[in-house]
């Protein structure tokens, strides 16, 4: 099962967590390729705001089937980050919906 976290840490900092694989079909699996589309989308938007300096620092960490996220806004930017983090929560809210055996999304 995949684990995906978000949390705010503090009021301009949230960390994102996605931990494991799948499971649904190992080798030809679309439930791990889905959270891989949206989490890699979700890293390059992050990446992008970063070289607009519209994220005051960003920590990215990818292994494995384990990605932890890190970053820090502007609160001038509290709008766009928030527009960028619901995009992925939706995205990994419906392979939850559809796939509930296989991923699980904390959100707090």
């Amino acid at each position: 099962m995949t684990q995906i976290r978000i949390f705010r840490e503090k009021s301009d900092k949230t960390v994102i967590d996605i931990k494991g694989h799948a499971g649904f079909n190992p080798g030809n699996d679309i439930v791990c390729a889905g959270v891989s589309t949206l989490a890699y989308t979700l890293i390059n938007l992050i990446q992008t705001m970063s070289e607009r300096r519209e994220l005051k620092e960003i920590l990215i960490k990818d292994s494995s089937g384990d990605i932890h996220i890190e970053a820090v806004h502007d609160n001038d930017q509290d709008s766009k980050w928030d527009d960028v983090v619901e995009f992925f929560i939706t995205g990994i809210a419906m392979l939850e919906e559809h796939y509930p055996k296989h991923v699980n999304l904390s959100v707090s």
